[in-house]
């Protein structure tokens, strides 16, 4: 690395110790992603209104009994789907003390039942590169019988441009927002290229707003009589 003029990082889980010594050297480096760590020069993805937004949008929709599914790691990008999807149900009047639920995907046949056996009417998920908590309920929803939106709503949190996959029960496609990766990955090049040329005192920190999807997998809750 060393032989390099600077460097990009990229991926939930870095070592922090190499990104310390990095930064305390004054090693040009910019980080594709949020980052707690003080100094670290990153341009990252706004998952805190973005997720509070989908949240709103289903309360709008008269969801009051929602589940939100992440996964059980501590990276800042799930952090930061929880911390919006949270404020959104606080916001909307939802009650967040079941909101959130952690698995690694092998459990959600016996969640999804108490869920509906709870008057639950919508779920939000979040992407992740493993996407353990996606295809966990993908399948037990196709287990179940279930339709989307029509028997439940699904909503993901949120996918890279363009890979945005297709619901179970259905195949509709997701709804939720996407995840501006090209734009994030043009922005962490101009703003290494700016940090190699000292055009940077403190290290700079940017988030991108991310794209909203309508999608097809949310909608009004069903009523008993439809």
């Amino acid at each position: 690395m060393r032989a390099a003029d600077g460097c990009l990082f990229f991926g939930r889980h870095v070592p922090e110790e190499p990104i310390r010594r990095l930064a305390e050297d004054g090693f040009p480096f910019v980080y594709i992603g949020r980052r707690d760590e003080p100094g670290i020069p990153y341009v990252g993805a706004d998952y805190v209104s973005a997720s509070a937004q989908v949240v709103a949008r289903l309360a709008a929709l008269g969801h009051r009994e929602l589940r939100y599914l992440r996964e059980h790691d501590e990276a800042p990008a799930s952090a930061d789907r929880e911390e919006g999807v949270v404020r959104g149900a606080r916001a909307s009047g939802t009650d967040p003390s079941r909101l959130v639920v952690r698995t690694d995907g092998s459990d959600l046949d016996d969640l999804l039942r108490r869920w509906l056996d709870e008057g639950v009417t919508a779920v939000v998920v979040e992407q992740t590169d493993t996407g353990a908590a996606l295809d966990g309920l993908g399948a037990a929803v196709d287990r179940a019988g279930l339709r989307c939106p029509r028997d439940l709503s699904l909503a993901l949190l949120g996918a890279s441009t363009g890979t945005r996959g297709h619901a179970p029960g259905g195949g509709a496609a997701y709804g939720g927002f996407d995840v501006p990766m090209r734009a994030m990955g043009r922005d962490a090049v101009r703003l290494l290229l700016e940090l190699i040329a000292g055009a940077h005192g403190e290290p700079p920190r940017r988030l991108l707003p991310c794209e909203p999807v309508e999608g097809g997998t949310v909608a009004a809750p069903r009523t008993r009589d439809t």
